[in-house]
C-alpha cells in the first residue's frame, strides 16, 4: 500500500493538488488494491478544479455505487433489483464486484455500524463471485448474485 501512496502523491502533487498525509492514507486505504479506482477519482478531483483535500472532503466522498451499497442493506424485490442493477450496472461488472469488496465495508462502518459484525461475511462472499466473474457464461449474473448474497447477509 505505501507504493500506492507514493504514486497518488505524485499524481496530486503534480497536478498541483495539496492533499494531507492522513487524508492521502485514507483515500488510498479506501481503494487499495484499485489503482484504476484511484487514478478515476484523483482524475474528477482534477477536472473539478480541487487544489486541497483534507481528512474530511476524503470522509464525504460519495461512494461509486452507493445506490447499490443501499439495496444491499435494505434489499427488497428480487426482480426489481435484478432489473435495477442489469439496466445501470450491467456493463460494470468488474467494478460494483471490486466495490463490494473494498467500499462496501467502509460503508457499512459510517452508515450501518450495528451490522459491523457481518462485513467478514461480505468480503468472503464477495472475493468469492470476483473469483468467479471471469470463468462464468455471463458475468453479470454473478454481479446480481453477489448483491443478493450482500442482501441476506446484511439483514439475517
Amino acid at each position: 500500500m505505501v507504493e500506492f501512496i507514493k504514486r497518488t502523491w505524485a499524481i496530486l502533487k503534480a497536478a498541483n493538488i495539496q492533499i494531507e498525509k492522513d487524508a492521502i492514507i485514507e483515500f488510498v486505504k479506501r481503494n487499495f488494491p484499485d489503482m484504476r479506482s484511484i487514478l478515476n477519482k484523483t482524475q474528477s478531483f482534477i477536472v473539478q478544479g480541487v487544489t486541497e483535500i483534507k481528512l474530511e472532503d476524503i470522509k464525504k466522498l460519495n461512494y461509486s455505487f452507493k445506490d447499490i451499497f443501499d439495496l444491499c442493506v435494505k434489499g427488497g424485490d428480487a426482480a426489481e433489483n435484478y432489473k435495477f442493477l442489469m439496466t445501470n450496472y450491467g456493463s460494470k461488472v468488474d467494478e460494483v464486484l471490486a466495490s463490494l469488496g473494498s467500499e462496501l465495508p467502509e460503508f457499512i462502518r459510517e452508515h450501518h455500524p450495528a451490522k459491523v459484525g457481518k462485513i467478514p461475511q461480505l468480503v468472503i462472499k464477495t472475493a468469492h463471485y470476483q473469483s468467479q466473474r471471469v470463468a462464468v457464461i455471463d458475468p453479470a449474473i454473478s454481479m446480481v448474485a453477489a448483491v443478493y448474497e450482500c442482501q441476506i447477509i446484511l439483514n439475517n
